[in-house]
């Protein structure tokens, strides 16, 4: 899970339009599933379209129509099968990976509020803690100890 690339999927992400030429809604709750799933820097989402439909509720073939729809607007492109292999074992359980391409912006926002936006939802690189240095909470109740069940705590 990254809140930089949910953070762009909810700000920043261009959208494809629906039939009324607004941003498809669907189309905007699937990419936030995928970004749920993905890295900092937006590779790495694989949830399957179950997860997605579940996620979403929306049908599988409305989710699977977002995946095209959004991979043909180059806002999101297909994983190389090898790396989703290497993570996932079984080939029968092996959904598609995606990579977000969170390079791209809104055309309605003008360049202040991109600038606001960025600064404001992601994080600074000398904020990030390298991956050795952190722990997962194993407290029973994680918020007892000021900690919450997506984060890391110390």
């Amino acid at each position: 899970m990254s809140v930089e690339a949910i953070s762009w999927a909810l700000n920043l992400a261009p959208v494809p339009a629906d039939r009324s030429g607004h941003p498809s809604s669907a189309c905007k709750f699937v990419l936030v599933g995928l970004a749920n799933h993905a890295g900092p820097d937006g590779t790495g989402a694989f949830p399957s379209v179950a997860t997605l439909v579940r996620y979403t509720g929306l049908s599988e073939r409305t989710v699977r129509t977002c995946l095209d729809r959004l991979e043909s607007e180059s806002i999101i492109s297909r994983r190389d099968p090898d790396i989703v292999a290497a993570r996932i074992k079984r080939a029968d359980r092996r959904p598609q990976g995606w990579n977000l391409n969170l390079g791209l912006v809104r055309d309605d926002l003008d360049d202040a509020v991109v600038a606001v936006l960025e600064q404001r939802f992601t994080r600074p690189v000398s904020h990030r803690v390298p991956a050795h240095a952190l722990t997962w909470c194993k407290a029973p109740d994680p918020s007892l100890l000021g900690c919450h069940l997506t984060t890391y705590c110390p």
